[in-house]
């Protein structure tokens, strides 16, 4: 077995939760129910309708910011691995280890 650590954009600890939101057990001890905050429903669609506004405007950064003020939770990391000019790695096979 090789240790080759981690491949980019891979995380070693997966946050379930955020910190605003209210944990409740359910009948199930390892299933668990999150309840976050909730807009109400106008408001939601204005500002729904403002984020479809700056589709058109100024660009990603506006984009971030407006979903950032929807959701607080939102977060953004250039270089997470999605772009297309993300380095590429080869990792060793099955076939290769045996060798």
């Amino acid at each position: 077995m090789w240790f080759l650590g981690t491949r980019p954009g891979e995380k070693l600890v997966e946050e379930l939760f955020y910190e605003n939101e209210k944990i409740d057990n359910t009948s199930f001890a390892k299933i668990k129910r999150a309840r976050g905050l909730s807009l109400d429903w106008n408001v939601l669609a204005e500002k729904l309708d403002e984020l479809e506004a700056t589709l058109f405007l100024n660009g990603a950064d506006s984009i971030r910011a407006k979903l950032k003020e929807i959701l607080p939770e939102f977060s953004y990391s250039p270089g997470n691995g999605s772009e297309a000019s993300a380095e590429r790695h080869e990792w060793p096979t099955a076939r290769s280890r045996i060798a």
